[in-house]
């Protein structure tokens, strides 16, 4: 089985919120767990959302697209682990 407690992941929203449906699946997800999570995104309205999360999870951190590398630190991800996850988001910015 999973051992959740290990388990460390990155949201990044680009645009003004999350669709209801993922932001129910994200909390399925951490609901009764203890998981690492950054949130980056830019809008208020999704730092409101981490806020509600974090009574679910203390584990769960707000940050702005500008706060990157802080992400990355906090989700504990080593220096070739941020660079995949920044040449990931980069790759998914050019094919949206």
């Amino acid at each position: 089985t999973l051992d959740l407690k290990s388990l460390r992941f990155m949201v990044y929203v680009e645009g003004p919120t999350p669709l209801p449906a993922q932001l129910q699946r994200l909390g399925s997800i951490v609901r009764g767990h203890e998981v690492t999570a950054a949130i980056v995104a830019s809008s208020v309205a999704v730092r409101f959302a981490v806020s509600a999360f974090a009574l679910v999870t203390r584990n769960i951190r707000y940050f702005v697209p500008d706060q990157l590398p802080e992400a990355l630190a906090y989700l504990r991800c080593s220096a070739v682990a941020g660079r995949l996850v920044q040449d990931a988001l980069h790759r998914l910015r050019g094919a949206g």
